[in-house]
């Protein structure tokens, strides 16, 4: 445990880089102008919202099935950060919408399956805020993040099923990316440092939870559930 703390602040720095590229460096957007520089923070924040409820769920499975209870607490943990991006996502993608398409917000496809997918994560988190329903609802939240997971792919390919007002994808396309180098070079650093750093605070509080779990019980009972 007393890597992470180093670790995480090393982090911060790399985040703190791309927010300075990304506002002070990147080219301005030759349509959108400086509005689009919001889509620096916007796309890490997304992308780890949909990939957040993915892993949770999959540890979730591990739980389900092999009555794991470290998974249990990395699913929550995952889930939680997973939550909290995803709000900054919405939070973002409004602030990029109202220069833009002239409103905060539109219920199309893309913005509306997203707050579909904080929903699950708010109905995920509620029964386990306090310690002890946590442990009491360990099954019913990861059916939750289950579900959400499923949502994963109709959040995604809303842009191509429905053509609403949010642009299609710009990186991850079958002819190449569709964004100015200049601009994908310092969205992908942004990508990556964000996602890096939510992977690293999730794992974090994953293990000093379930590490709170263990001092928690007798000493002879850690092994059994250390095995459950």
């Amino acid at each position: 445990m007393r890597y992470f703390p180093p670790i995480i602040i090393f982090l911060v720095f790399l985040v703190a880089v791309g927010t300075y590229l990304a506002f002070f460096v990147a080219p301005p957007d030759a349509l959108q102008s400086d509005a689009q520089r919001i889509m620096y923070i916007h796309v890490p924040s997304a992308w780890v919202g949909l990939s957040f409820i993915i892993i949770s769920a999959l540890f979730s499975l591990v739980y389900i099935f092999k009555s794991r209870g470290w998974a249990d607490s990395f699913a929550w943990s995952f889930a939680k950060v997973g939550a909290v991006f995803t709000l900054l996502a919405l939070a973002t993608g409004s602030i990029w919408a109202k220069p833009i398409w002239g409103v905060w917000w539109v219920w199309e496809a893309r913005l509306t399956t997203t707050l579909i997918l904080f929903m699950i994560y708010v109905a995920y988190i509620i029964p386990g805020i306090d310690e002890k329903s946590r442990q009491n609802t360990k099954k019913l939240r990861a059916i939750i993040s289950i579900i959400g997971a499923l949502n994963v792919p109709i959040v995604w390919f809303a842009v191509k099923i429905w053509r609403t007002l949010h642009q299609e994808y710009s990186i991850i396309r079958t002819d190449g990316p569709s964004i100015h180098p200049d601009m994908l070079k310092i969205l992908l650093y942004n990508i990556f440092s964000v996602f890096i750093s939510a992977i690293v605070i999730a794992i974090y509080d994953a293990v000093k939870n379930y590490s709170k779990i263990l001092s928690k019980v007798p000493q002879q009972e850690k092994l059994a559930l250390k095995e459950s």
